[in-house]
């Protein structure tokens, strides 16, 4: 993937759309909150696949079924799939910069859902320390989460 010209404004502004917005599955849980932030980046729209296919008060079991059904499995099947299918290059925790992409493990804001990805969760690389995700009641900033996998943007 290309970062466009003029993607770090892309991304500040991002960002701040989605400052107080609280978590809400389908539109701005962690898949769909990192989606749009590499749409924000790139152009690309790595869940076009999803659009569509479920109305927010569907819930957690229509969500994770989206997955199985995309790629057989929940958050980390899902991943390896997206990276695949976009060539999204792993990278070492010491090269993750401005944007890119983390499967990271965090307390789960869903105890279930936390069940059903095994605690995981997708972020994205703030402008400084951190990693930004959907939470509660707008973006969580994580500092040090236990990063599973990296993927450059």
């Amino acid at each position: 993937m290309t970062r466009t010209d003029g993607w770090e404004i892309n991304l500040q502004e991002f960002f701040l759309s989605r400052l107080h917005t609280p978590f809400t599955w389908s539109t701005n849980d962690c898949c769909s909150f990192s989606a749009d932030s590499v749409k924000a980046i790139t152009d690309v729209d790595v869940a076009e696949w999803f659009r569509g296919k479920m109305e927010p008060e569907e819930g957690r079991r229509a969500s994770f079924k989206l997955l199985k059904e995309f790629a057989g499995g929940s958050i980390k099947e899902t991943w390896e799939k997206i990276a695949h299918d976009n060539e999204l290059e792993e990278i070492q925790v010491d090269d993750i910069k401005a944007g890119d992409l983390v499967m990271m493990k965090i307390p789960p804001l869903d105890p279930i859902a936390g069940l059903m990805s095994n605690d995981l969760t997708i972020g994205v690389k703030s402008f400084k320390e951190g990693y930004f995700s959907p939470g509660k009641d707008g973006v969580v900033l994580s500092i040090e989460p236990e990063i599973i996998k990296a993927g450059k943007i």
